[in-house]
């Protein structure tokens, strides 16, 4: 039917051995091909091919590259979608838990880097982005992994450009499983989305995978051994439903969308709306984000930071923490560049935010060497400098600001 997609989600037991893993999602599809020739996309468990490794360095590859062209040749060969887990990926001196995808055609249609490694057990670089993408103009497919499963932040950004069908390749192989099944339904409720929670078994889980839809009703559901699931997946239902509302009263994403208060918080914390991408912060926002960033400064150091104008330029500290909110504002935008009073930030690498939350926590440290107990400042309109006065054990120093990030 029109909109719809018979999917697999693959629970099978994973070894430490990447040839004997390859070697069983190899037979997993041909049995598919077999006897569910109705499935046109197949998701495997989170490092259903290399299993959890301690040796990330030897074990990371490149992506795309020779290691994933199996699954180039494996979703052509079959004709179906492919979602083979997640793979370690090289990429310079980093390493990230990745969920490459293949096109019937044998495309790689991209990639999607692990938000939230769990730690302190996964060693991997988290990554920044959502990755959603296009199921053939049936509907939009987004993925996360496994512990990105417990931050609601990651669904949201999925369902915010457009995902109605949620993946997440998973290697639970703990006793928390109970309560990430519980997690699993109600994202697909507040989300009103499909969602495939797919687990292995022996060293890559415990199983217990499931496929809910988007009011919460669970569709499939393993136990603890190798199985393979099937389930319909609707699109037109889910828009019905986000349309209409869950039993056809609540409607969570549409409320969320038009609730102001949220849409300041969206400003605040970069959490992205479906339709809300402003080029500059205006000087109502600014105050917001001083205020933000003057609350973190008095956190870190007892100090209080009193800004007089909308003008006045800011300490080194409170400068950097303003551009380090507004930097995640930009990325979870999706705009390229973001004014913040008279600053302009322009990306130029994936993580800048990263960048500038180290200096404002370098002038934190600094500031906290002088042994400030007192502190005042006058702004220069005119050159946007500060000048600070400080009173230190009884003496006064100055220390001029520059207004422009390093860096930049």
């Amino acid at each position: 039917m029109k909109n719809q997609i018979t999917i697999a989600s693959i629970q099978m037991y994973c070894f430490r051995e990447k040839k004997k893993n390859l070697e069983a999602m190899e037979e997993c599809l041909q049995n598919i091909k077999n006897s569910f020739s109705d499935v046109k996309l197949v998701v495997f468990p989170e490092l259903a091919l290399q299993g959890a490794q301690s040796d990330l360095n030897n074990l990371s590859v490149k992506i795309p590259g020779q290691a994933t062209d199996v699954f180039s040749l494996l979703a052509k060969k079959h004709q179906i979608w492919i979602i083979p887990g997640s793979i370690y990926e090289r990429s310079g001196n980093e390493v990230f838990n990745t969920t490459p995808i293949f096109s019937p055609n044998g495309d790689y249609v991209g990639k999607y880097r692990k938000r939230y490694p769990w730690r302190p057990n996964e060693k991997t670089t988290p990554g920044n982005k959502p990755f959603v993408f296009s199921l053939d103009g049936l509907g939009k497919v987004g993925i996360m992994i496994c512990y990105d499963l417990w931050f609601p932040e990651v669904a949201r950004d999925l369902v915010n450009q457009g995902a109605e069908l949620i993946i997440v390749p998973t290697m639970t192989t703990t006793g928390d499983r109970p309560q990430e099944k519980i997690i699993a339904r109600a994202t697909a409720i507040t989300q009103q989305c499909y969602l495939v929670s797919c687990n292995g078994v022996g060293y890559g889980g415990v199983g217990g995978s499931l496929i809910v839809d988007p009011e919460g009703g669970v569709l499939q559901e393993s136990g603890e051994g190798p199985s393979i699931q099937t389930a319909i997946v609707d699109f037109e239902r889910v828009r019905a439903v986000r349309a209409k509302g869950i039993a056809g009263v609540t409607n969570p994403i549409r409320d969320f969308k038009e609730n102001t208060q949220l849409r300041e918080a969206a400003k605040r914390f970069a959490v992205n709306h479906l339709d809300y991408k402003p080029e500059e912060i205006d000087d109502d926002d600014l105050d917001l984000v001083i205020s933000i960033a003057s609350e973190w400064f008095t956190e870190q150091t007892g100090l209080t930071y009193d800004v007089t104008s909308a003008d006045a330029a800011y300490d080194n500290a409170v400068m950097y923490y303003s551009c380090y909110l507004g930097s995640i504002a930009q990325n979870g935008m999706g705009i390229e560049q973001l004014r913040i009073g008279d600053i302009f930030i322009q990306y130029v690498d994936d993580e800048p935010y990263q960048k500038y939350l180290e200096l404002a926590n370098e002038a934190i440290v600094a500031k906290q060497a002088l042994s400030i107990k007192t502190s005042t400042y006058n702004a220069n309109t005119s050159t946007g400098d500060v000048d600070w006065k400080k009173n230190i054990d009884g003496s006064d120093s100055t220390l001029n600001v520059r207004q422009t990030p390093r860096g930049m």
